[in-house]
């Protein structure tokens, strides 16, 4: 298939570079709260019939990789628009619940716009209806997308690269010869409960526990108090820091130097939502610290990952997971080799493609 990419007209230079055959034509009406949920939704629509129609033929696919429910309408109303010999098939991804995230009222809005948006792909033909897949990569946010939409939501598999993760997981040595490693990677965010992690260095410390840390500086939105406090870690004992955004080649050394990874994510976002992360730790043969409560327990709780969930939220109960982790860190690390090969294999591009491959040929045959 040949591929048409369409990235936003403000994209970072960075971006640009990584996709050289883009083209930067798309802006993003979606959070312009000072409009309507129709007003949002009608420009979005208006985009996709100026930047996609001239390309788009019968039986493409169009993805939308990271969807709230204003690009699942816009999608849905365009779709209707096209004339039948010009229609693809249109592929939804939803990855995280936003409407359950910000309060009462906020969800209130959003549940307004869901109800829309429901009432939209019930007024569309069987035949557009069938062209539209939506999907998730957990299966709470599926049921609960399925019961919002009131149409059918699949879990799909993970669309993760694991280029050079096999070979990680492969190479790791049988025992430890030094204390575990704990690495603490990707940007720094309140959500993913980037302000506890020097206390957690601080309370394994005053726990005895025998653990060194790595740990990657790269803000994106703590508050200056909470990102200074975080830089700080630099000057514990036993933590090494890497700055800034990490080419893959530099990623992937952090993780084969690791052999834990700490992702003390706030529970609520993270409760049915996926985590790149974690998936790349799998693949990557290392065990996980995860809170409970989440997608993420989840996959340790049902032997889809090696690790330990752990209650509460104080640096305290961190640090006790961690104590437990490093008292089983062979048995765990053993497991961990054994999950990486069948999730890559369920957890990746690939089985994403698949799956979706395979979704079209059964509608196109019902």
């Amino acid at each position: 298939m040949r591929p048409l990419i369409l990235i936003h007209r403000e994209a970072e230079a960075e971006v640009r570079a990584a996709l050289p055959e883009a083209r930067a034509v798309l802006h993003d009406p979606v959070f312009r709260k000072e409009w309507s949920f129709d007003e949002r939704t009608r420009d979005f629509v208006a985009m996709l019939h100026a930047q996609v129609d001239p390309e788009v033929r019968l039986n493409d696919r169009v993805l939308m990789t990271v969807a709230t429910q204003c690009e699942a309408r816009a999608f849905a109303l365009w779709l209707g628009e096209l004339p039948a010999e010009r229609k693809p098939w249109v592929v939804v991804c939803f990855q995280s619940d936003r409407w359950n995230r910000w309060g009462a009222e906020e969800h209130a809005r959003q549940m307004d716009e869901f109800r829309t948006l429901a009432a939209d792909l019930a007024a569309l033909v069987p035949a557009d209806q069938r062209r539209l897949l939506f999907c998730s990569p957990t299966q709470g946010l599926t049921t609960e997308l399925a019961g919002l939409l009131r149409q059918p939501v699949a879990v799909a598999p993970m669309a993760m690269d694991y280029d050079g993760m096999e070979t990680l997981a492969a190479s790791r040595p049988e025992r430890l010869d030094r204390p575990p490693r704990v690495a603490v990677v990707g940007g720094a965010r309140e959500e993913k409960g980037s302000h506890k992690v020097r206390p957690v260095v601080r309370a394994c410390r005053a726990s005895g526990t025998a653990l060194d840390f790595v740990v990657q500086l790269a803000n994106e939105g703590l508050s200056p108090r909470d990102w200074e406090d975080l830089a700080g870690v630099a000057t514990e004992p036993g933590v090494t820091v890497v700055h800034g955004a990490l080419e893959r080649h530099r990623y992937l050394r952090l993780l084969a130097d690791s052999d834990v990874l700490l992702l003390p994510y706030d529970r609520l976002p993270y409760r049915q939502r996926g985590s790149g992360i974690l998936a790349e730790a799998v693949a990557a043969g290392m065990p996980v610290i995860v809170p409970d409560g989440t997608w993420a327990a989840e996959q340790v709780d049902e032997g889809k990952a090696a690790g330990v969930a752990y209650a509460g939220d104080g640096p305290e109960s961190i640090a006790a997971a961690l104590g437990r982790c490093a008292a089983e860190i062979e048995p765990l690390r053993a497991r961990a080799r054994a999950c990486a090969p069948a999730w890559m294999r369920s957890q990746s591009l690939q089985a994403f493609l698949d799956w979706m491959e395979g979704e079209i040929a059964e509608r196109t045959t019902d």
